[in-house]
This record gives C-alpha cells, sequence and structure tokens, in this order.
C-alpha cells in the first residue's frame, strides 16, 4: 500500500509569492540604474521590454491605466510642470527650477543699518 501512496504538490503560493516579489525587485532595481541611461544609451521600449519583461500586452494595458489615473487626477501628470512652491501646475511660466510666485522674488537686500529702529547687532558688534 506504501508504494501506491503520492503527494502531488502542484503549487505552493508562499513560494510563489515570495520568488514573484524578488523577481520584481531585483526588476525595478535594474531599472532605476537605467534610469539615466534612457533616451542615450538605452530606450524606454527596450527597458520595458527587456529588465522589466513586459508583454505588448502589458505595455498597452499599462499604457492605458497610466493615461486614466492621470486624468482622474490619481496620479500627477510627470509631463506637466510642476510650481515647486505651491506644487501646483504652473500656466505660462518656464521651469527654470526656481519658484515663481511673488512671494519668491525679492529685491535685492542692501546691508543692514544698525541706526535702523528693530535691527539687531550680532553678537561681537557690527559686521
Amino acid at each position: 500500500m506504501a508504494d501506491h501512496i503520492q503527494y502531488d504538490f502542484l503549487y505552493d503560493n508562499q513560494f510563489a509569492e515570495l520568488k514573484d516579489a524578488e523577481l520584481t525587485t531585483e526588476r525595478l532595481n535594474l531599472a532605476a540604474l537605467a534610469e539615466p541611461y534612457v533616451g542615450r544609451y538605452y530606450s524606454q521600449d527596450y527597458v520595458r521590454r527587456k529588465i522589466l519583461r513586459q508583454t505588448d500586452e502589458e505595455i498597452l494595458e499599462q499604457d492605458a491605466l497610466i493615461e486614466d489615473e492621470i486624468e482622474n487626477g490619481v496620479i500627477p501628470d510627470p509631463n506637466a510642470m510642476v510650481d515647486p512652491a505651491t506644487g501646483g501646475p504652473v500656466a505660462g511660466v518656464p521651469d527654470i527650477g526656481v519658484a515663481q510666485t511673488p512671494d519668491a522674488i525679492q529685491a535685492p537686500t542692501s546691508p543692514k543699518d544698525p541706526t535702523t529702529p528693530g535691527t539687531e547687532n550680532p553678537a561681537g558688534g557690527i559686521i
């Protein structure tokens, strides 16, 4: 009777999940390492197909989902210009990496006049 007992392990969920998570982590790490070279040595298509191992169907599906999420406001548009001061979109202002709000634009300051009321001299005298 012992010769006829047989166990069939078709699928181990815990092991499969761990292996899938490890593979995904490694692929994302490789994609992050390749990011500075995209557009110079690698194309977006190469990264998606070879590093992330996405199929044609997955690429189309993910593109459609990303577009829907941008339209619904779930995620920000990565191509939109963002005002660093407010975190919102900038209308008609070139993105030069500096906040362009009226509060952020100031005239050059002149040295403090020690005789002006409300100003304090640093410890040790006037600099």
